[in-house]
């Protein structure tokens, strides 16, 4: 799951990228930013399509991800 910081989002887990989760030094992160004032439920679904890519995605809310390629 994702880490949503929203007032408004209730039931999400939460995803940190630790030392122990962090990338390899070789791995390739791609940081993803969305349009100012994108809608919460199509930041979403911007974000299960990056979990679609890989597993290891950390949201950077409002409209912002990175994710381990």
């Amino acid at each position: 799951m994702f880490d949503f910081p929203f007032d408004n989002v209730v039931g999400e887990e939460v995803t940190v990228v630790s030392p122990e989760t962090r990338p390899r030094r070789d791995a390739v992160v791609m940081h993803v930013r969305c349009p100012d004032r994108l809608p919460e439920e199509t930041y979403r679904q911007v974000l299960e399509e990056l979990a679609a890519l890989s597993p290891v995605v950390q949201a950077l809310p409002p409209t912002a991800a990175l994710v381990d390629l």
